[in-house]
């Protein structure tokens, strides 16, 4: 009974939300044809406009991703509510770590390309990226395992109905140096193709006083996607999309010593390196037929290997090196019905998944 009187306000907040602004929209003449933008969830298993989400979620649409200058996934979730990151990969939600509470065995939450699992570290950078979801709190029945933190849904960008590209180019301090380009358009009437492939890479700010090196934590990060898309255009007909993305992370040592990190300063002897190549596929299967009724099968394929060198003792002693090596793999199947009416939506699933990981 105590918690009853602020869920109610919050509700109400949210249903005066849209009419205040559609009323201030009309009274601007300048804004007088202008409406508001539905921004429609399609992470989730029913699509619905964000404001009918019972999740606790952040959405950033293409317009939001552009309007600030966001590199990539890591640059994102620092302004999210909520949320915490030191990397793209080691993030918080809702104070939860994705890693687990020992950093070891099963993540919490887990990164998603156009349905697929990414496993690793992998580069999710936001160019030729149409929608980016954050979702905040158990996932479970939404995602599969190992959602239990919450989960990141990246939705890129489909292959367009006319030809054409995007390109980016940019500069930065300490060597930083960014490109990335997409080619879009039809190879028939009912196939299309977009390509998009991006590269940056940093210096980095920390100089090795012992090995006379200022790249020690040099980071160069490479992509490479295609997605093909089938779409007859028929009543009731047939559709199908693949997407295949593969990344290439490589980066310096990250662990530098307690009385010289401050100052960007390393003193290892031995030349460290951490690797990540990570390999996603989907294929994503709908049929579709009269009365809101369709059926989707959606299949993916993840896999990752990671490879790690470094001083041990992190120091200009001579007091050997560590190395590690995990392999990842992951499989999934789901299944699903569903039918959207005027009145209610609703959805029927089945969903299967298999991973391996060896380590040393």
């Amino acid at each position: 009974m105590m918690s009853a009187k602020p869920c109610s306000r919050a509700a109400l907040a949210l249903a005066l939300a849209p009419l205040i602004a559609t009323v201030q929209a009309e009274d601007s003449p300048a804004t007088a044809e202008r409406k508001l933008e539905e921004i429609v969830v399609v992470g989730d298993r029913i699509q619905r406009n964000l404001i009918d989400s019972a999740s606790s979620l952040a959405v950033f649409d293409e317009t939001a991703l552009q309007a600030e200058p966001n590199r990539d996934l890591y640059d994102l979730l620092l302004r999210v509510p909520n949320v915490s990151a030191a990397r793209e990969d080691k993030y918080s939600l809702r104070g939860i770590s994705n890693q687990g509470l020992t950093g070891r065995g099963r993540q919490l939450a887990h990164i998603f390309i156009d349905g697929a699992r990414q496993q690793g570290r992998g580069v999710v950078h936001t160019f030729d990226v149409e929608q980016i979801e954050i979702y905040r709190g158990p996932q479970s029945t939404a995602f599969g395992p190992n959602s239990l933190a919450g989960a990141i849904y990246v939705k890129t960008r489909d292959p367009s109905a006319e030809w054409g590209g995007r390109l980016r180019l940019g500069a930065a301090s300490d060597n930083g140096r960014e490109g990335a380009v997409t080619l879009s358009g039809p190879l028939t009437d009912s196939l299309g193709i977009r390509l998009t492939a991006s590269h940056n890479q940093t210096d980095g700010e920390v100089d090795n006083v012992t090995l006379g090196r200022d790249d020690w934590q040099r980071r160069e990060r490479r992509l490479q996607r295609i997605k093909l898309a089938w779409d007859p255009g028929q009543t009731g007909g047939y559709s199908a999309q693949l997407t295949a993305q593969k990344t290439a992370l490589r980066e310096g040592p990250e662990l530098l010593p307690l009385a010289t990190a401050e100052a960007g300063v390393a003193s290892d002897n031995e030349v460290g390196f951490f690797n990540d190549d990570s390999e996603v596929y989907g294929l994503t299967q709908v049929w579709e037929w009269g009365d809101g009724y369709s059926f989707t099968a959606l299949t993916t394929l993840g896999k990752t290997e990671q490879r790690r060198r470094g001083d041990y003792d992190v120091g200009p002693e001579d007091r050997g090196i560590f190395t590690n090596s995990s392999d990842y793999e992951n499989r999934a199947q789901e299944l699903r019905f569903n039918y959207r009416g005027q009145r209610a939506s609703t959805v029927l699933g089945l969903y299967a998944s298999e991973e391996e990981l060896f380590g040393d």
